[in-house]
């Protein structure tokens, strides 16, 4: 009866070490997939962990870049991966921040296309900053409704959108910090 506690023991050591190196093995799947932007001032603690992961993005064959990733799983263990986690974290919140930014993008771009002036007139009502573009938008619109019934490409509507995303990014401080430096000039 003495062998089992001990067997119980080990097993249990065993465990644990698998589920750690299984995680290490998750993030550094994760690292080897992740944009390269997301990885730039990322602190590995490791020089050989960088060196490791650098070779992994560029291994093309599945066997290699297999064994590159657990190897790199295995520096993983070495150094204190919460950091690492973190900042990827963060680079993902980021990055639905951008995604939302696409799409509220396209909607407006759409609704413009579709609706003409009164798509730009509810635009302008909520981005006031955008009021400089009024004409602009008009034109834009126009040509995208002649270029949709043409079936020609989709030239002005990538226009529309490029015009719209500054004042999406902006979303809308940009016009109240506008107002405030013309309000400071007049005195």
């Amino acid at each position: 009866m003495s062998d089992t506690p001990q067997r119980d023991d080990r097993w249990t050591r065993k465990r644990r070490r698998d589920d750690l190196h299984a995680d290490a093995v998750l993030l550094a799947e994760r690292l080897a997939t992740v944009r390269d932007e997301w990885l730039v001032g990322l602190d590995y603690g490791d020089d050989e962990l960088a060196e490791a992961l650098a070779l992994a993005r560029r291994l093309k064959a599945s066997g290699a870049k297999n064994r590159q990733v657990r190897h790199v799983a295995r520096l993983l263990l070495q150094v204190d991966e919460e950091p690492i986690k973190a900042h990827l974290d963060a680079c993902e919140a980021g990055h639905g921040d951008d995604v939302a930014l696409l799409h509220a993008g396209e909607q407006w771009r759409d609704r413009i296309v579709a609706e003409g002036a009164e798509a730009i007139e509810a635009f302008i009502a909520e981005f006031p900053a955008a009021e400089p573009q009024r004409q602009h938008l008009r034109q834009l619109a126009r040509q995208a409704a002649k270029d949709v019934a043409a079936g020609k490409p989709a030239r002005s509507r990538r226009t529309i959108y490029r015009t719209l995303k500054p004042f999406l990014a902006d979303d809308g401080e940009g016009a109240e910090g506008d107002e405030d430096e013309v309000d400071d000039a007049e005195p």
